[in-house]
């Protein structure tokens, strides 16, 4: 297909997405399943793009508000749909040229071979001359003045000394540039929770999609044999970095057609959502609340670790979750399980629990390379809304647990409102909990995390240092 014709199709998805509150990647799915005349090639190529460019939407956007743009468009282009149109198409071509600056490679699209922008302009140049009947010279004088306009302001970013006393054009433009809302950047800023190296370093590894992991549903020591399996399907798959029982895959799979996960041998989930399950250390018979299991991929793999021989139970507010969760554990034939609505939960006839999993509803601030409208979407009211929910459910929960057990707080949040804040307020408010180092869970399944302290009971996973989602990790017991 026509460059332009694929550039129209990222800019529509564009469109939707923005007006949306739905996730992009339903969107996306839907999107290109009507267009059935859209090849396997051109559906990868229009959805690696458009998440790259979504991850870094702030930039693109920020220089389409120049008024040589505007310019441009009310000169060349009279009507008010073309010149919208028009704007949507410089605005793919720039964040494709803007991902190049900032060293963002498209590894699945050929789209810049050699990482070389500077035939895709003259390509796009071109292009945009034919469909709107200008000379190409002059589309290739707007682009080159914009890359010009761009590469100064990521160079003078960079010389931002980063602190809390930084003033708000600056604030604005780093903002900007790392693809950050402002109040959320000055949320990250003030919490003194990340150093300025540590914070760019997080925000620049969000504009990358996030690895392909899949959980074994056996054994640790399966896990050579299963990834020899894999490896004849995707022949770069290897074993993850931290979590024994995941396997990294450099590409998609169609899993209806997958054997592993037909059997029910693989499942897939984030590597720091498994290092989760690590952390809580579930044994052989103990019982086990999953309190908020969603779709219940921790559920699955504490079944899968204590050898489906303990009883756990997973709770959810929303029944469509704990339905595609029954589904899961007839495919993977997982006995232990049982489910239950929250508002049914005591009708399980346990009363206490060994261990509480309580993995909170949250901003999904750690998962903005899969979805990066959370990053866009959040306000302030919203975060508090969470903050209030997060605190409700830790305490209600929390009265599940037996004295001597564990208690295990999670979220897939980077915000210490979310995570630090609301365990802080809830141990000075219940004396009768008290901090669980988590390093012996990890040991015993010799998973060595940079940073753990032997005491630590809180740890937060990062896409910029273990590569994995933004997990926060928080293990109490009950005095």
């Amino acid at each position: 297909m026509e460059l332009f014709s694929l550039f129209g199709h990222i800019a529509e998805l564009y469109r939707i997405i923005n007006k949306s509150s739905q996730p992009p990647d339903n969107l996306t799915r839907e999107y290109l399943k009507s267009k059935k005349y859209l090849g396997s090639h051109d559906r990868k190529f229009i959805s690696s793009l458009l998440f790259t460019i979504l991850r870094i939407k702030s930039l693109p956007e920020y220089f389409l508000e120049f008024d040589i743009v505007k310019h441009f468009t009310d000169r060349y282009i009279s009507d008010p749909k073309e010149q919208e149109k028009f704007t949507s198409i410089l605005n793919i071509s720039l964040g494709i040229i803007i991902a190049n600056i900032l060293n963002i490679e498209f590894k699945e699209i050929d789209i810049l071979p050699d990482n070389d922008y500077l035939p895709f302009v003259d390509a796009t140049a071109l292009t945009i001359s034919k469909k709107y009947n200008i000379q190409q010279e002059e589309v290739l004088l707007l682009l080159t003045t914009l890359i010009s306009f761009c590469k100064k302001f990521i160079s003078d970013v960079s010389k931002i000394d980063i602190n809390n006393e930084i003033n708000s054009d600056e604030l604005k433009a780093l903002s900007i540039r790392y693809a950050q809302q402002e109040w959320v950047f000055k949320l990250f800023l003030d919490s003194g929770k990340y150093s300025p190296a540590q914070l760019t370093e997080l925000f620049e590894s969000l504009f990358y999609p996030a690895t392909l992991t899949l959980r074994i549903n056996a054994a640790s020591e399966r896990r050579r044999s299963i990834l020899d399996e894999c490896k004849k399907t995707d022949p770069k798959a290897e074993p993850s970095r931290f979590s024994p029982f995941g396997i990294y895959l450099s590409k998609r799979l169609d899993l209806n057609t997958f054997p592993l996960y037909k059997q029910g041998l693989v499942e897939i989930q984030d590597e720091g959502s498994q290092l989760i399950t690590i952390a809580l250390q579930p044994e052989e018979n103990d019982t086990i609340l999953d309190a908020c299991a969603g779709a219940g991929g921790k559920t699955l793999h504490v079944a899968s670790i204590t050898n489906n021989n303990g009883r756990i139970i997973a709770s959810d507010v929303e029944l469509k979750k704990l339905k595609e969760l029954n589904k899961r554990i007839r495919r993977s034939q997982f006995t232990s399980v049982t489910t239950y609505l929250s508002k049914h939960l005591n009708k399980s006839g346990i009363r206490l629990y060994d261990k509480v999993l309580i993995d909170s509803p949250c901003s999904g601030m750690g998962t903005v390379r899969r979805n990066p409208m959370l990053k866009w979407r959040l306000l302030p009211s919203l975060l508090e809304k969470y903050n209030r929910k997060q605190y409700k459910i830790l305490e209600q929960y929390a009265e599940y647990l037996k004295p001597g057990g564990v208690l295990l707080y999670s979220t897939c949040s980077l915000l210490p409102q979310e995570n630090e804040m609301i365990v802080e307020k809830f141990l000075n408010e219940h004396p009768e909990f008290s901090p669980m180092p988590l390093k012996p869970s990890f040991d015993k399944y010799k998973v060595d995390l940079p940073e753990l302290g032997n005491e630590d009971f809180q740890y937060q996973l990062l896409p910029s240092v273990h590569g994995t989602d933004g997990f926060f990790i928080a293990k109490l017991t009950r005095i």
